[in-house]
């Protein structure tokens, strides 16, 4: 249907976080892909330029939601999968003592995986998935799968934040 890998072929300053084991596949109507980049609005462009290019059959909603561009890609009306675009680790976790210069930070180390794409390198990844689970745990039972891959790290260090 879509193939993910073709909206990262190219993309400049961004990395996939707390990517999902499956990736590049995806449970149609059910999954998103966490984007963090530097500038949203070329990210955001790229991506809506290759929809437009390589899948001119399908269409996108895009809206603003907390300081993040979602752009949502449906077929015939039907979501198909989210991108979620976030140029600001400090917005995503608010109440966390985060330095400024972090985003920049965890997008200039992030490395290539298996299939070309950038992830931040493991210990920005459990760093930032330790930020999501104590961020949303109460409210988000679901969570819980961060803690799952942190557990599965246990030998490597990761900055951890202080609640503000």
């Amino acid at each position: 249907m879509i193939n993910l890998m073709d909206f990262f072929l190219n993309m400049e300053n961004y990395t996939i976080i707390k990517i999902d084991p499956n990736f590049p596949r995806f449970n149609i109507g059910k999954d998103d892909i966490d984007v963090l980049c530097l500038n949203i609005n070329n990210v955001c462009n790229h991506i809506i330029n290759i929809l437009q290019l390589k899948y001119p059959d399908f269409n996108y909603k895009k809206y603003n939601i907390n300081n993040k561009i979602h752009i949502d890609v449906l077929f015939k009306n039907k979501f198909i999968i989210k991108f979620d675009l976030c140029d600001n680790i400090v917005d995503l976790y608010p109440k966390y003592d985060i330095p400024t210069n972090l985003t920049k930070s965890v997008i200039e180390t992030s490395i290539f995986n298996k299939y070309h794409c950038k992830i931040p390198t493991i210990n920005n990844e459990l760093m930032i998935r330790q930020l999501e689970y104590d961020t949303y745990i109460n409210s988000r039972p679901d969570k819980i799968k961060h803690l799952i891959f942190i557990k599965k790290h246990s030998n490597i260090l990761y900055k951890k934040f202080n609640k503000i």
